[in-house]
C-alpha cells in the first residue's frame, strides 16, 4: 500500500503563511492558491526519504482509501469546509473545543504550537461545560495511552469518567458501549496519535490505511444498532491540512476594525480561516454527494450541537460559533435512507515494530531550549502527555484492576474486559 507519507510536512504558523504567499490569477476565473509557497516550504524538508518537492501536492484515489470513498458516494461531503485558524494542531483544536483559541498570562492569543504557553492547562469555557450546566449527557474516547485534547483542560486533566480509553485498533470499548446502548447525547472519538499503530493519518508515524480501519470499526459499529442509527448525525473531520497542498484560498473569518468606523466596515485586520480539510457528513438523513456550498469550521460543529441540544436557551460560547453555520442544511431527507450497502472490506493492519526501547508512545523528549529553538509540534506536547498519563495510568491499573460489568448475552459471551482508573 502507498497511504503511508514518510516524511512530516510544516503546518506551523509560519510554514502556513509561506503556502499562502503566492496566489495564481488570471481573467475571468477564480484566484487560487499557487502551489509555490507549498512545495517551497516542504523542499527542505525531503532529506533522503526519496521524494521530491512536488510530492507535496499530490493526491490519493478512491482506490486508496476505499472508505472515504464509500462515504462520499452514500453520504454527504463538504466542498467548503475550513480548519478555524491558518496554523496547527493545538490552536484548531482549542477552537473545536472552545470556539477560540487558547490566550496565554498577558492575554495574547496563542496561534502557534511552539509556545511553552500551550502547555499551561486552559481554563477556558468548553462547550462540554455548557452540554454540563444544560445537562447534555456527554462522551469522549481517547486511544489508551494516547490522549485527548480536552486533557489540556484543567477540568479534565484526570478525569475518568467522562472520557474513556479504548485502547487498541479495535475499538472495543466503543463496541461495547454502542451495543449495550451506553450512547451519549454528544460523542467526540479521537483516534491514536502516539501509539503505534497510529491511526490519526498524520505523517511520518500514521499508515491512512489504518485510519481506514479506525472510521469503518466505527461506522459498522453504530450501523448495527438501527435505532440509536436513526437518530445519529457522524461527522468526520481533521483539525488542520497538515501542511498538503489545497487550491481554495480560505475566506476571511474575521475583520477587526476602529470603534466609531461609519458605513461600509473598513478593517484594519482581516484574520482568514485555515485551509480546507475534508469532512463526511454520516447520516441517514443526508442525501448522498456533495453538500450545500456554505462556509463551515470546527466552530459549526459545536453551533450545531448546541442549536440541537440546547437550542431554545441559545447558550452563547464565542462569537465566532455565534457567527457559524450549523450543519442543518445538509439534512434534508425526509425519511431516513437505511439501504446504503455496507462498508466495504479491508486489509488486515499490522502494528509497526516499537521504537528502540520498546516504548510503545512515539514522541520525541520535550525540552525548554526545543521550545525556544521552535522545534516543538503538537504530537511532541501530546506525546509527552501521553508519557505521563500512560505511566501514571498503567501503574493504576496494575494495583486495582476493575471490571466492567456487560450482559455477556449481548456480547457473544466475551469475557469482561478491565476498567483503567486514574
Amino acid at each position: 500500500m502507498k497511504t503511508r507519507f514518510p516524511v512530516s510536512v510544516g503546518h506551523a504558523l509560519a510554514d502556513v503563511a509561506q503556502q499562502l504567499s503566492d496566489k495564481l490569477q488570471w481573467p475571468g476565473h477564480p484566484s487560487i492558491n499557487s502551489p509555490q509557497g507549498f512545495v517551497e516550504n516542504f523542499t527542505p524538508r525531503i532529506d533522503s526519504s526519496g521524494l521530491n518537492g512536488n510530492d507535496v501536492l499530490g493526491y490519493y484515489t478512491d482506490n486508496d482509501l476505499t472508505m472515504y470513498s464509500f462515504l462520499a458516494e452514500n453520504y454527504a461531503y463538504c466542498e467548503r469546509y475550513f480548519s478555524s485558524h491558518p496554523g496547527p494542531t493545538l490552536p484548531n483544536r482549542m477552537y473545536s473545543l472552545a470556539g477560540d483559541a487558547q490566550y496565554d498570562r498577558v492575554g495574547e492569543a496563542i496561534l502557534d504550537n511552539n509556545n511553552a504557553d500551550n502547555f499551561r492547562v486552559s481554563r477556558a469555557l468548553s462547550f462540554f461545560d455548557v452540554l454540563t450546566r444544560k445537562n447534555v449527557s456527554w462522551r469522549v474516547y481517547e486511544f489508551f495511552p494516547s490522549i485527548t485534547m480536552l486533557r489540556f483542560f484543567a477540568r479534565y486533566a484526570a478525569d475518568d469518567t467522562n472520557i474513556i480509553g479504548i485502547g487498541g485498533i479495535g475499538l472495543d470499548q466503543l463496541k461495547r458501549d454502542i451495543a449495550v446502548g451506553d450512547v451519549k447525547s454528544v460523542t467526540f472519538i479521537d483516534p491514536a496519535m502516539h501509539s503505534a499503530p497510529e491511526n490519526d493519518d498524520h505523517p511520518p508515524f500514521a499508515d491512512m490505511l489504518s485510519g481506514q480501519v479506525f472510521i469503518k470499526g466505527i461506522y459498522d459499529a453504530l450501523r448495527s444498532k438501527q435505532a440509536l442509527w436513526l437518530k445519529t448525525l457522524l461527522i468526520i473531520t481533521y483539525d488542520e491540512h497538515g501542511g498538503f497542498y489545497d487550491h481554495v484560498i480560505p475566506p476571511v473569518a474575521d475583520a477587526l476594525s476602529m470603534p466609531g468606523a461609519t458605513g461600509t466596515i473598513k478593517a484594519d485586520m482581516t484574520i482568514p480561516y485555515g485551509l480546507r480539510v475534508p469532512a463526511f457528513v454520516v447520516s441517514p438523513w443526508a442525501p448522498a454527494g456533495k453538500g450545500p456550498g456554505i462556509t463551515l469550521d470546527h466552530c459549526s460543529v459545536l453551533k450545531t450541537i448546541l442549536s440541537r441540544f440546547c437550542g431554545a436557551e441559545k447558550p452563547f460560547l464565542s462569537d465566532r460559533v455565534e457567527a457559524s453555520l450549523t450543519f442543518d442544511s445538509f439534512l434534508t431527507e425526509t425519511k431516513p435512507r437505511l439501504n446504503v450497502p455496507p462498508s466495504p472490506p479491508l486489509p488486515t493492519v499490522f502494528a509497526p515494530e516499537r521504537r528502540p526501547g520498546g516504548r510503545a508512545i512515539i514522541a520525541k523528549p520535550v525540552s525548554r531550549k526545543a521550545f525556544e529553538r521552535g522545534e516543538v509540534e503538537s504530537h511532541d506536547l501530546t506525546g509527552m502527555m501521553a508519557r505521563y498519563w500512560g505511566v501514571r495510568t498503567v501503574k493504576s491499573v496494575e494495583r486495582r484492576p476493575m471490571p466492567t460489568v456487560v450482559d455477556p448475552a449481548t456480547l457473544g459471551n466475551r469475557p469482561s474486559m478491565p476498567t483503567r482508573r486514574v
